[in-house]
């Protein structure tokens, strides 16, 4: 209470560490929130990610450490998840991620936030195998039950530079547009050992293989159980899983599911009653 004095008869500070402060003479300047961005930050140092990025090779030395933009993003997602535009021109002033980062406003141009992007591709997977580790050690995490699933995301206009972009099977019903697959892995408690973007044009039924090796290279071999919708469920697909060991479970076709339903209907059938067959 000494740090403070608003009245007659409080004793004044005296420490040489004291500031004394008039309480009825201060002023709310630029208000700007602290605890959830100091969170934020306070995770990514503890999972580790601070260092990871920090040791990132080939950084260029700019204005601004391409590791506290890395930072910055996360920490957004975590606490205002919004549009790149959005937190460059509102969550950030708003936030005290400056002084957390010990930087200025620089960190989050919108230009610099967008390259950073691309940045962070380049070390996708040895960025998984980092996080993989983490979960693996904090929760006991074992890989052993996996859905793989994909869908596809179309682009208005020409795309020129977008290699990738196809036209192929669209799930938004724009075949007229220019598209891109996402292949993602989740294992049941939401988390996404890897992920993986393909041509527009690649067969649904045709692409697990380089999840499947992606994962084993990332985590190591195992009698893992793989969910598939019918969509990818081929016969060629499944042999393959055979191969590796792995179990699955598949959603059937349509059309096979017709077939199915016939099986039970060839045989002998005794008529009981005109209502019951057995």
């Amino acid at each position: 209470m000494r740090l403070f004095r608003d009245r007659e008869g409080q004793a004044s500070a005296t420490a040489d560490d004291m500031v004394e402060a008039v309480l009825f003479s201060l002023v709310l300047l630029r208000p700007r929130r602290f605890g959830y961005a100091w969170v934020g930050c306070k995770l990514w140092e503890e999972l580790g990610l601070r260092a990871f990025w920090q040791q990132a090779p080939g950084e260029e030395h700019g204005q601004v450490p391409w590791a506290k933009v890395v930072e910055l993003l996360p920490v957004n997602r975590l606490c205002a998840s919004r549009s790149e535009l959005c937190f460059h021109r509102m969550w950030f002033p708003q936030t005290a991620m400056d002084l957390l980062l010990d930087t200025d406003a620089s960190v989050a141009e919108k230009d610099r936030i967008y390259r950073c992007l691309d940045r962070m591709v380049g070390r996708k997977e040895a960025l998984e195998r980092h996080l993989a580790e983490k979960w693996r050690g904090l929760f006991g995490a074992i890989f052993d039950v996996l859905l793989y699933d994909l869908t596809s995301t179309y682009f208005e206009g020409k795309v020129v530079e977008v290699d990738q972009a196809r036209r192929g099977q669209s799930q938004d019903r724009r075949s007229d547009c220019l598209q891109i697959l996402l292949a993602v892995v989740v294992a049941p408690e939401r988390f996404p050992p890897s992920y993986g973007v393909l041509p527009g044009n690649v067969r649904y039924g045709g692409t697990p293989d380089g999840s499947l090796e992606a994962i084993e290279r990332k985590h190591g071999k195992a009698r893992r159980i793989w969910f598939f919708d019918s969509g990818v469920a081929s016969e060629a697909n499944l042999q393959s899983l055979r191969e590796r060991g792995a179990q699955y479970v598949v959603g059937t076709p349509c059309f096979r599911l017709r077939e199915f339903e016939q099986r039970p209907l060839r045989g002998y059938w005794q008529e009981i009653s005109k209502e019951v067959q057995v």
